[in-house]
C-alpha cells in the first residue's frame, strides 16, 4: 500500500511502475480474501491504464484479463464478459494463436458463458483446440482445462454421456501428463469429481451425490487457500451439498451449512451459483419449517 501511494504522488496513476506495483497490491488482496477491495484495485488499474492510451498492448489485456476474472470469480458474469472479450481480441490481434494466454483467455471466456448458460457460444470456443506447436506447463494445463470446461457445458445441458465421456478424456489426460500430487493435478482432478457429482444430482441419485461432495469439500477446505476462485468453489460446494441434505430429508445438517455459510455468499453478485442456491434453500427450508410448525 505504501509504494502505491509513493508512486502515485511521484509518477502519477498512469505510470509503469505505479500501475505494476497497483496489480501486486490487487493479488496481494486475493490472497488474503479481501475480494471486494481486489476488485476495487483491478477496476483502477484498468482505467487508470485507459487514462493514459495506448490501450492496444498485451499488457493492457492482462489488466483487463485480470478484472474480467475476478468479477467472474466473485459472480458479476454480464460485466466480467465484455473485458475478457476485449482482451482476447487484443492478445489474438498482437499473437494470433502463438501465445497460451491467447488461449488461457478464450477458455476463461467459455466459462463465462457456460456459467450464463450460453452453451452454443461456449462449444464454439472450447471445440478450437489448442495448436500442436505450443509446449510447456501452462499449455499442459489449459488442454486439461478445456476438456473439463467441455465436460462443464454438456453437463450444464443435460447431455450426461457426452459429458462424462469429456471428464474421462480430462482425467486420462491429467493422469498421462502430471504427477499424482501435482497441485494443478488435485485441483483437476477435484473438478472432474465434482463435474460427475452434479451430473448425479441431475439424475436425482442423491444417495450416491452425497458421499462424493462431502468428500469434494474436504478436499478442497484443506487446501486453505483464501483465493477468490477456491473461496467461491468452497461456498458453491457446500451449497450443493446442502441442497442433497434436503433432498435426503436431513435438514438439521443442511441447515447449519446454510447458516455457517450465508454470511460469505451475502458478499458474492446475485447471479453466482452459490448465491442462487442459497436463496432457494432458505426458502425451502423455511416452507419446511413452517410445514413442521
Amino acid at each position: 500500500r505504501e509504494a502505491v501511494v509513493g508512486y502515485q504522488r511521484l509518477l502519477g496513476d498512469d505510470a509503469d511502475v505505479t500501475i505494476a506495483t497497483q496489480n501486486g497490491l490487487m493479488i496481494a488482496l486475493q490472497s488474503q480474501g479481501k475480494n471486494q477491495e481486489a476488485l476495487e484495485w483491478a477496476r483502477r488499474i484498468v482505467d487508470s491504464h485507459r487514462g493514459r492510451g495506448g490501450t492496444d498492448t498485451p499488457s493492457f489485456a492482462s489488466n483487463l484479463g485480470n478484472l474480467g476474472e475476478t468479477l467472474e470469480q466473485l459472480g458479476y458474469y454480464e460485466e466480467a464478459l465484455p473485458r475478457l472479450r476485449e482482451a482476447y481480441a487484443i492478445l489474438q490481434r498482437h499473437y494470433g494463436e502463438g501465445s497460451v494466454h491467447v488461449h488461457i483467455t478464450r477458455l476463461n471466456i467459455a466459462h463465462v458463458l457456460i456459467l450464463m448458460h450460453q452453451h452454443q457460444e461456449a462449444l464454439a470456443l472450447l471445440n478450437a483446440e489448442i495448436p500442436p506447436s505450443l509446449e510447456g506447463y501452462s499449455v499442459s494445463t489449459e488442454r486439461a482445462r478445456r476438456l473439463v470446461l467441455l465436460g462443464d457445458c454438456y453437463a450444464d445441458m443435460g447431455r450426461a454421456d457426452e459429458a462424462r465421456r469429456y471428464y474421462d478424456e480430462g482425467e486420462a489426460f491429467v493422469v498421462a501428463n502430471f504427477k499424482p500430487d501435482n497441485v494443478f493435478a488435485v485441483f483437476a482432478n477435484g473438478y472432474i469429481d465434482w463435474g460427475r457429482a452434479r451430473l448425479l444430482l441431475q439424475e436425482e441419485r442423491y444417495r450416491e451425490a452425497l458421499p462424493k461432495l462431502r468428500n469434494l469439500l474436504e478436499r478442497f477446505r484443506s487446501a486453505g487457500s483464501s483465493n477468490i476462485n477456491y473461496q467461491a468453489t468452497v461456498l458453491r460446494l457446500q451449497m450443493e451439498l446442502a441442497q442433497t441434505l434436503v433432498a435426503l430429508h436431513q435438514a438439521a445438517e443442511a441447515t447449519e451449512l446454510v447458516k455457517s455459510s450465508s454470511e460469505a455468499i451475502g458478499k458474492l453478485a446475485p447471479t453466482h451459483p452459490a448465491y442462487q442456491n442459497l436463496q432457494r434453500l432458505q426458502a425451502q427450508l423455511g416452507a419446511g419449517a413452517r410445514g413442521g410448525e
